[in-house]
């Protein structure tokens, strides 16, 4: 994997700006970090993971070759907390491109994962652009979730796997252009690069600090 594709994105700062519709913070789950082990980058825009936690329609898309098979998702938080659901919405947010790209068909959900991994759970997610229920076997406690893509539904236009939302609570999904924050700009340090949120979605690399 090519070290540009590791995109590794701290939310502290972004988390902030996005209070106002997150979910994690109802829940008393504030985001540490979230990063996927590769994430589009194309046409000068940038598919962060960091849209797969902030309620709109904005997609992660991951960023290798082929489908995205063994892609992850890594999800970090400061305190144990206990889980026993995850709200997914599947595919590209924004409905007229949800079928022209490919959704997640199968994925695997690993907790613990830097001390003793362990199994969360294989499931089937469904082809649909609603919000769908994932039901662990077992209420698990954990800091952090990993999720990796096994299979996907092939898209109808473009190969990129595609996955525009991840809760902890039932989550309701806004139009990007009608949340406040998205209307200005927002600096995200990652690890020892600095980037910068522009409106609509789009993302600058500013350079080391």
């Amino acid at each position: 994997m090519n070290n540009k594709n590791i995109i590794t994105v701290s939310v502290v700062l972004f988390f902030m700006a996005l209070i106002a519709t997150s979910i994690f913070s109802k829940n008393n789950i504030f985001i540490k970090e979230i990063r996927a082990t590769s994430s589009l980058n194309e046409n000068k825009i940038f598919y962060s993971p960091v849209y797969l936690i902030d309620g709109t329609e904005k997609s992660w898309c991951e960023g290798s070759s082929g489908i995205g098979r063994n892609e992850r998702i890594f999800l970090e938080w400061n305190t144990i907390k206990s889980i026993s659901k995850l709200y997914i919405k599947n595919g590209f947010g924004i409905q007229k491109y949800f079928k022209l790209n490919n959704r997640v068909k199968k994925i695997s959900i690993h907790y613990n994962y830097y001390k003793k991994k362990k199994l969360a759970g294989i499931f089937i997610l469904k082809d649909t652009s609603n919000i769908q229920v994932i039901s662990l076997s077992k209420v698990i406690r954990t800091s952090n979730l990993v999720i990796t893509i096994k299979s996907a539904y092939k898209g109808m236009k473009y190969n990129d796997t595609c996955m525009s939302e991840i809760s902890f609570r039932p989550v309701k999904i806004k139009n990007y252009y009608h949340v406040k924050s998205y209307r200005k700009n927002i600096t995200i340090n990652s690890g020892m690069l600095r980037f910068k949120l522009l409106p609509k979605g789009k993302v600058v690399d500013t350079g080391s600090f």
